[in-house]
């Protein structure tokens, strides 16, 4: 950095891209975040779900694991920021499908729930930063890809809608 005096220092072009990533995936990941709260608190009966949403969420999590891997494929430095927003999305989404289930007859969800607390104990360990080494792409492949597949079968067979 160069600076002088009554003028603002100078980045490295390489040094801002890596900030202006960071700062998107930072701000792509909180939008997220106030989309759901916002939509599980404007809802007229917050006590009725729907197999749909229970649906449109567990696609929205298979896209962002499709899009996770693509980046793991062609990782470098300046995709860091969207790997980790995306485990971090990932880990949420799973959060708000396990306590959405809770709706639902607990025998329905006998075979769903180990599933969902399956990813939430790998997701989880998102923070970590030995949770982003050379393996990562291998373990979502091997441990979660899988078990992910075989849940929208589950989900299609719960009822249209569930009310506490």
């Amino acid at each position: 950095m160069e600076e002088k005096p009554g003028r603002m220092a100078k980045l490295n072009p390489t040094e801002l891209l890596r900030f202006a990533a960071a700062t998107t995936a930072m701000t792509l990941s909180t939008s997220r975040k106030l989309i759901r709260n916002f939509n599980y608190y404007k809802t007229s009966d917050p006590t009725t779900i729907t197999k749909s949403e229970l649906l449109s969420l567990y696609k929205r999590i298979r896209l962002d694991l499709f899009s996770l891997q693509n980046l793991l494929m062609n990782c470098n430095e300046n995709t860091t920021p969207y790997i980790v927003s995306l485990s971090g999305q990932i880990f949420d989404q799973f959060e708000e499908l396990h306590r959405k289930l809770l709706f639902f007859d607990p025998d329905l969800l006998v075979e769903i729930i180990p599933v969902i607390d399956e990813q939430r104990k790998f997701w989880v360990h998102r923070t970590d930063i030995e949770f982003y080494n050379q393996n990562l792409l291998s373990r979502i492949e091997n441990g979660v890809a899988g078990p992910i597949q075989k849940l929208e079968k589950r989900l299609e067979q719960l009822p249209d809608s569930a009310t506490l």
